[in-house]
């Protein structure tokens, strides 16, 4: 994809149009409709809402327009003010500085009112181009991971405002620890939203269900996750899906 100019379609999943470029940035919109699934299925307060995780597409989309790779390191996210719709479409803007070759500086944002000026900040963030180590290849499930596996306890945050890819109770939503330092999660996604992981690159709800305080993870300064997806031909075998 080249940055050639204005009002641009960009064959992305939320990233569908440029809308300005100039030397040092560029603008994008995403169209929000009340059926995407990763607005209806997560609720606060009852509405429907644009989930913290789901910002993690927005960046590997940027990664690979930029870096030519959805391969990236996050930095400095600020979350400032949420993203809510109700039975209408809503509208919002990415801007793009581009600070270097391989550092994006990131505000999203919307306008109040179709005034352009008058906008609110949504969200801010850095993302760098990743030079990961390369994951293992597969986990056996057998040896690692159903010896000490443990059901997850949702606590009081069972609501009735999260539902579909959300509702990590009816999906199957475990955990093992092997180690002090290694926690092992599986969640078995209902064969309705399985189109979902060819669209997108770390899935908004099994990001939501990992970082989450359900799971009542340790606190550290860096944590290195791994996804992966289940074989269709070997059950037994996950294959390396992604790296954050």
């Amino acid at each position: 994809y080249e940055n050639s100019g204005p009002s641009l379609p960009v064959q992305s999943t939320l990233i569908r149009k440029q809308t300005l470029k100039t030397a040092h940035s560029d603008v994008y919109t995403v169209q929000l409709s009340p059926d995407d699934w990763f607005v209806d299925d997560h609720r606060i307060g009852g509405q429907r809402t644009f989930s913290g995780t789901t910002y993690t597409q927005l960046a590997a989309e940027l990664a690979v327009l930029y870096f030519g790779t959805p391969a990236f390191q996050l930095e400095k996210l600020y979350f400032k003010n949420l993203i809510q719709l109700e039975e209408k479409r809503r509208e919002f803007q990415i801007h793009v500085s581009k600070s270097s070759s391989k550092q994006l500086e990131i505000e999203v944002f919307s306008y109040e009112n179709q005034d352009m000026n008058n906008y609110v900040t949504h969200a801010s963030f850095t993302i760098r181009q990743a030079e990961l180590e390369a994951a293992p290849e597969a986990v056996d499930v057998n040896s690692m991971f159903e010896q000490q596996l443990l059901t997850a306890d949702f606590g009081s945050e069972e609501n009735n405002f999260f539902k579909g890819r959300w509702d990590f109770a009816k999906q199957n939503f475990r955990l093992a620890r092997p180690s002090g330092s290694e926690i092992l999660l599986s969640l078995t996604l209902h064969e309705q939203f399985a189109g979902d992981l060819q669209k997108f690159y770390l899935h908004p709800s099994l990001l939501d269900g990992i970082l989450g305080p359900r799971q009542k993870l340790p606190s550290a300064i860096l944590w290195q996750i791994h996804l992966y997806r289940q074989s269709v031909h070997r059950p037994d075998i996950f294959q390396n899906r992604a790296a954050l």
